[in-house]
């Protein structure tokens, strides 16, 4: 079996220098004699801040919850819908369709667009007087991210050989990390001088100013992911589900997600609430504490993996497994313990820990479907994870508030124990999938 293993982990080494090989004609954007970008690296670094922007636009309703409830007159349950299942949804739906575009290589088009689309309705959110005003903008941000990280991926996957690509990815998903981390210190700080309405309008426009450099960039270098429409075409976007191992990677990716979506969407709200933390000190340490944390678990999760896998690709499936079992009762200790700042760096490392399952889950697929459909693979999974990743802040939503009249103010606290429940179901979850993995990788190569 280890034998069959290095020989599918090899064949696919070998395609993904070929597919780096055969590059197509250069577009008329770039220059003669130029047969695509000679240092991925770079251009990854522009990815990098695109994804920036798309954290920090998707959590500022997070650390502005408290503002945002108490002037528009909303509910845990109504903010859990609009921020989680409702801004999930259609991120989900949006997303399949999107990624064809990409698969097809206009990369830069897709993403850039993104990037416009969604500034424009954060910075439409600044001037909503109601929570249907609110909302339909957070589904406008929804549907403009749902573009970008498909495409991103696809990029790297073909810029990057396997050996490499769990750092590359890793290096995109600090955009996560950074974004959280940036959102909450900044969010926290700009809303104590402009208010959450300033603040909003701030990020808005910091997206629209930067997208068309971002699409100058991303467009000179097109030539290298450039694909002919016949050979984006091949594939369908159920093809992971082909496979065992797939559909229990996409079910665990998507209980981490749930998971992850509903610290994030009420995280800064139970500092505030249960621990009696202002706006700008919740901002402030739980953003450094998960930026911190969040870019070590990144960067050491797919270095472990790129290491390990070398020779065992199985290796991705049990970097996954051990995170996710190490995060939930570091999670527990949080959302219970009394200590402020034991809570918050217990739900700083755990929301890291959870932040890195896409990099490691993005790899883990990759390997089991064709090159061609990578970015319909991606967003086939964010799919996924954003439909059921939206019933994580809903349902803490409904169990904070009917657990309300008993516990009062900490009631959203009992309510977060969803979180690590979720989180070591998907630890199950992956290790299920890691049982057919080297005979799914096998039949897909040949």
């Amino acid at each position: 079996m280890g034998d069959s293993t290095n020989s599918v982990f090899e064949r696919e080494c070998d395609v993904d220098a070929a597919v780096m090989d055969e590059r197509p004609a250069v577009p008329p954007d770039v220059p003669a004699g130029t047969t695509g970008h000679r240092n991925p690296w770079g251009v990854l670094l522009v990815l990098l801040l695109i994804g920036i922007l798309n954290y920090i636009d998707r959590g500022l309703p997070g650390i502005l919850a408290e503002p945002i409830r108490r002037e528009l007159g909303l509910s845990d349950t109504i903010l859990g819908v609009i921020n989680g299942f409702g801004f999930l949804l259609v991120y989900a739906v949006s997303g399949i369709p999107i990624s064809r575009m990409a698969d097809s290589g206009r990369h830069a088009a897709v993403i850039t667009g993104s990037l416009m689309i969604w500034s424009l309705m954060t910075l439409l959110g600044s001037f909503v007087r109601n929570g249907w005003q609110f909302g339909f903008t957070r589904l406008g941000v929804a549907m403009g991210e749902a573009g970008s990280t498909p495409a991103s991926h696809a990029f790297i996957s073909s810029n990057f050989r396997v050996e490499k690509r769990a750092r590359a990815l890793a290096i995109l998903a600090l955009g996560g990390a950074l974004g959280s981390m940036t959102g909450l210190v900044a969010g926290g700080y700009l809303s104590s001088l402009l208010g959450w309405r300033g603040t909003f309008a701030l990020m808005g426009l910091l997206g629209l100013v930067i997208a068309p450099f971002a699409y100058l960039v991303l467009r000179r270098h097109a030539a290298v992911v450039q694909a002919s429409a016949s050979t984006a075409d091949t594939g369908r976007w159920t093809d992971l589900f082909q496979t065992r191992s797939g559909a229990l990677v996409v079910a665990g990716g998507s209980l981490v997600a749930t998971a992850a979506y509903a610290n994030l969407a009420f995280a800064p709200a139970f500092l505030m609430r249960v621990h009696d933390l202002t706006i700008a000190q919740t901002g402030i340490q739980l953003g450094l504490a998960t930026g911190a944390s969040g870019m070590f678990a990144l960067l050491f999760t797919a270095w472990l993996a790129d290491w390990l896998g070398k020779t065992d690709p199985l290796w991705t499936l049990r970097v996954l497994v051990g995170t996710m079992v190490l995060a939930t009762p570091v999670l527990t200790t949080g959302y219970l313990i009394g200590d402020n700042v034991v809570a918050i760096a217990c739900i700083a490392f755990g929301a890291a820990c959870l932040n890195s399952y896409l990099t490691l889950t993005v790899v883990a697929l990759y390997r089991l479907v064709s090159a061609n459909v990578r970015a319909r693979t991606s967003a086939t999974l964010l799919f996924s994870t954003a439909l059921f990743g939206g019933a994580g802040p809903l349902f803490v939503g409904l169990l904070s508030d009917a657990l309300k009249p008993s516990f009062g103010e900490t009631a959203l606290g009992y309510a977060m124990l969803l979180v690590p429940a979720l989180t070591f179901l998907a630890s199950l979850t992956y290790a299920a999938a890691s049982r057919t993995y080297r005979s799914d990788m096998a039949r897909v190569a040949g």
